[in-house]
């Protein structure tokens, strides 16, 4: 039987940068987003939410190796005055996807309560598994969004 490798959940820190470009690369490829990956772009959104105060950047740690990642950040809602914590993409590699992953989630949340978050959100690529994690977890779905290329 095989060990289960160590792994922990930790902020982002500006020394993280390369790998989590690297990943985002990997996420764009699997999400099949209808925009195209831009390294310059994507790189100054790690460096946004990897330092500004109201963005949060998680990193899932294997054996010492950058796995995962979760993007969030905080806004008022404009249909009340209540602060929102909003995941804006969360991708780990398929390799460490379980339990190590799973972790991920009670750090989102308890950031979000440090910043006095009212409400928490997740998304997810309408995949019935993952729907059924989110609500295991007490996520209640909202809404669906739909998206459309325009040429």
């Amino acid at each position: 039987m095989s060990k289960a490798k160590p792994f922990w959940v930790r902020e982002a820190t500006h020394r993280d940068r390369f790998a989590l470009l690297d990943l985002s690369g990997d996420y764009f490829r699997e999400a099949a987003l209808p925009i195209p990956f831009d390294p310059a772009h994507v790189s100054m959104t790690i460096c946004e939410f990897t330092s500004a105060p109201d963005r949060l950047a998680l990193v899932l740690e294997i054996s010492g190796r950058v796995s995962g990642f979760l993007f969030a950040g905080i806004y008022i809602s404009p249909l009340a005055p209540v602060l929102v914590a909003q995941e804006l993409a969360w991708w780990v590699d398929p390799g460490a996807r379980g339990r190590s992953a799973r972790a991920m989630i009670p750090a989102y949340e308890a950031w979000a309560r440090s910043q006095g978050c009212n409400l928490i959100s997740v998304a997810g690529r309408c995949d019935p598994r993952l729907a059924r994690f989110y609500r295991a977890n007490g996520y209640a779905p909202i809404e669906d969004h739909f998206m459309k290329e325009l040429s």
